[in-house]
């Protein structure tokens, strides 16, 4: 049975997801970073960056020039 899902292009969900079990002490960083096979330094970054600004800090910004040169 599936407990949690998102569309495999939704990212900020996963991120927030991370960073909410983590700050309600449902699991370490390392546990996270095992369970959703991602680097120990990408779990404290959402850590970090759902604590400053939300769920619009896990939100994927594209890099790179805005406009055409």
């Amino acid at each position: 049975k599936i407990y949690m899902s998102w569309a495999s292009w939704d990212t900020a969900s996963q991120r927030m997801v991370i960073a909410q079990l983590y700050n309600s002490k449902f699991a370490t960083q390392q546990d996270l970073s095992e369970v959703f096979d991602i680097h120990l330094n990408s779990v404290q970054k959402y850590v970090v960056d759902f604590k400053k600004d939300g769920l619009e800090g896990l939100i994927t910004q594209r890099s790179g020039p805005r406009e055409r040169w």
